[in-house]
């Protein structure tokens, strides 16, 4: 019976230990970039890709301070002190109106103390666990996350992060969460405005620090700007936070700003930093973001029948009326006599000058 005993005892502190690592178990990352180059750093935009049309992200980012505490002595100690991670994003549009996305992060390398002697060490490669999304635009155009498209748009996204993340790393849960967004955004001249607003749920509550953690609101507020005479580079400001509405130690809050530069089509280069606001689990002290987004591009981006490669005018379409129809470049006024073909009665011949009374186009 003592042979047995002992196993049976081992075997709890088995599951004991384990208990307590899946407690100990709460994503810290707060922070994941968007999908495609229309949405701004986290805040995703309404838009997609289009029809079979892919989007991908890599993103690098470095943060201080992640979760802080104090230790039995009254010492300030910091389980998590400096964190590198990165995520990698892949989008494929879905028909006219939806997305398909998966982002992946990982944890390369972190570092922080021991809250007590018998804590298991923190793991310094991890990762995290993948989220999984779909996303509808609701109101809005169907022009791609490439095209210039004015006006406000509007999307649903739904998600769920899968349980793939380590133990004792602070990068996953072990627990499916879901979640939800509404997403708002304008454009106008090529400045954009964005808002977000969402819940995230955990199926399974955490505890770390003191702190329970169940269902969250997100939201985000994000402005992008064209730089005045350094084209194709734009500002960015964005304001991202979460909370539990059970005090500071619940609400995440982090500011960042940064540029993008469209290195060519489809492919451009973000950067940003911020602080952190508050001292809430996953809050760091600050943050710092580089990362490329790569979108495919429309080989035909006006719809003109005519490639970009070969087209003169990529983004006008070509009228095609018989004139110079080979160019890709619209010709309002084919015979150049200053009347519209739309109003000129003889649009490939001009009226001779003097010789238009009654400006219809043609020689009277």
């Amino acid at each position: 019976m003592q042979p047995l005993r002992v196993l049976i005892g081992a075997l709890l502190a088995v599951l004991a230990t384990r208990a307590l690592a899946h407690a100990q178990d709460v994503d810290l990352e707060r922070w994941r970039p968007a999908l495609d180059t229309d949405g701004f750093l986290g805040v995703q935009g309404t838009r997609t890709p289009g029809p079979g049309r892919i989007a991908l992200g890599l993103f690098t980012h470095y943060s201080s301070r992640l979760l802080k505490t104090e230790s039995a002595a009254g010492d300030e100690v910091e389980p998590v002190s400096d964190r590198l991670a990165a995520t990698f994003s892949a989008e494929l549009g879905i028909a006219e109106r939806a997305a398909l996305g998966l982002s992946m992060p990982v944890v390369l390398h972190q570092s922080g103390d021991e809250i007590a002697p018998d804590d298991p060490e923190l793991q310094a490669f991890a990762p995290g666990d993948p989220t999984v999304s779909l996303r509808y635009r609701l109101i809005g155009d169907v022009a791609g996350v490439l095209d210039s498209a004015d006006g406000p748009g509007l999307a649903l996204q739904v998600g769920a992060s899968l349980p793939a993340g380590y133990d004792n790393a602070y990068a996953g849960e072990g627990a499916v969460r879901a979640e939800a967004q509404l997403l708002g955004d304008v454009y106008l001249l090529n400045a954009g405005v964005g808002a977000s607003i969402g819940i995230r749920h955990r199926f399974e509550a955490r505890d770390v620090l003191d702190v329970h953690l169940r269902d969250e609101m997100t939201f985000g507020l994000a402005v992008k700007v064209p730089v005045p005479g350094l084209y194709p580079l734009e500002g960015l400001i964005e304001f991202r936070g979460a909370t539990a509405f059970e005090g500071a130690s619940t609400t995440y809050l982090e500011l960042s700003v940064g540029a993008r530069y469209a290195i060519a089509r489809g492919l451009s280069l973000s950067f940003a930093a911020g602080p952190g606001l508050g001292e809430a689990v996953g809050t760091p002290a600050f943050r710092v973001i580089a990362g490329l987004w790569y979108a495919a591009s429309d080989p035909d981006s006006d719809k003109d029948g005519i490639p970009d490669d070969v087209d003169a005018c990529p983004p006008l379409p070509e009228d095609l009326d018989g004139f110079q129809d080979k160019d890709g470049c619209p010709d309002p006024d084919n015979d150049n006599d200053l009347v519209p073909d739309s109003d000129d009665l003889c649009p490939d011949q001009a009226a001779e000058e003097g010789a238009d009374a009654n400006e219809d186009g043609c020689t009277d």
